[in-house]
C-alpha cells in the first residue's frame, strides 16, 4: 500500500513532474545507504562507497520510472512497493559495480584482495552490531548475548537463508510485510522464518558459551 507521500510523488511523476520523486528518494536515502554499506564487497570498499551506489541507483530510477508507472497503472500483481523496487535497483547496481571493480582489482597485481570469507565476516559484524545493541526480539532470545563478537561467530555458523532474514530485519530494518514480499511468503511465514533464525542463533550462541 502506497503512503500519501508516495502517492503524491508517483502521481506527479506520471504527469511529468519528478520534483517530488527526488524528495521521496531523499527520504529513503539513509535506508538505502545502509543496504549499500552492507552489500558492498570489502575487497573493493576503497574503490566504491555507498554514495557511489546511490548515485547510480537514483539515475536508474530516473531512467526506469516509466516502467514502474506502467505497472502501477496496470495494477500489475508483479509490481513491488516503491521502496522495494528502488532497493531492487540498488542491489542490481551493486552487482554491476562489483563486476566492474572486481575485474579491475584482478588486473591490478599491486593490490591485495580480501577473500569472500572476509566479506562474509564484514556482513556478520554489521548484523551482530544491531542484534547485540538493540535487543530487538519478540522472544527475548538475544537478551543474554552481551558481546557482539559472540553474535558474529554464531551468525557465521547459521545458514545463508537465516543470515539473510536477520540482515533484512535487523540491519536493513525492513518491516515484516516488506520481508514477506521479498521472500514471496505470507507475513506469518516471514515472521516464522525470523523467529526460527533467532532461535537457531540463540542455540549456537549457547553452545559457544558452554565450550568456552
Amino acid at each position: 500500500m502506497e503512503s500519501n507521500a508516495e502517492m503524491r510523488a508517483l502521481d506527479a511523476a506520471a504527469r511529468g513532474d519528478t520534483t517530488l520523486l527526488g524528495d521521496l528518494l531523499s527520504q529513503h536515502s539513509d535506508r538505502l545507504r545502509r543496504i549499500a554499506q552492507a552489500r558492498i564487497d570489502p575487497r573493493i570498499a576503497a574503490r566504491l562507497g555507498p554514495d557511489d551506489v546511490l548515485q547510480e541507483a537514483f539515475l536508474d530510477v530516473a531512467r526506469r520510472i516509466g516502467e514502474y508507472l506502467e505497472q502501477r497503472n496496470a495494477q500489475s500483481e508483479e509490481r513491488l512497493p516503491f521502496f522495494l523496487w528502488v532497493r531492487l535497483l540498488t542491489r542490481q547496481v551493486i552487482a554491476r559495480l562489483h563486476r566492474e571493480h572486481l575485474g579491475a582489482l584482478k588486473r591490478d597485481a599491486g593490490r591485495e584482495a580480501r577473500s569472500p570469507r572476509q566479506a562474509l565476516g564484514c556482513t556478520t559484524v554489521l548484523i551482530a552490531h544491531q542484534l547485540a545493541s538493540s535487543h530487538t526480539t519478540p522472544t527475548g532470545a538475544l537478551r543474554r548475548i552481551e558481546q557482539r563478537e559472540a553474535v558474529a561467530v554464531a551468525l557465521e555458523r547459521l545458514s545463508e537463508d537465516d543470515r539473510e532474514v536477520l540482515m533484512l530485519r535487523h540491519y536493513e530494518e525492513l518491516s515484516n510485510q516488506e520481508i514477506a514480499t521479498l521472500l514471496g511468503v505470507t507475513e506469518s511465514g516471514a515472521s516464522m522464518r525470523h523467529l526460527r533464525a533467532l532461535t537457531r542463533l540463540k542455540a549456537i550462541t549457547a553452545d559457544l558459551e558452554l565450550s568456552q
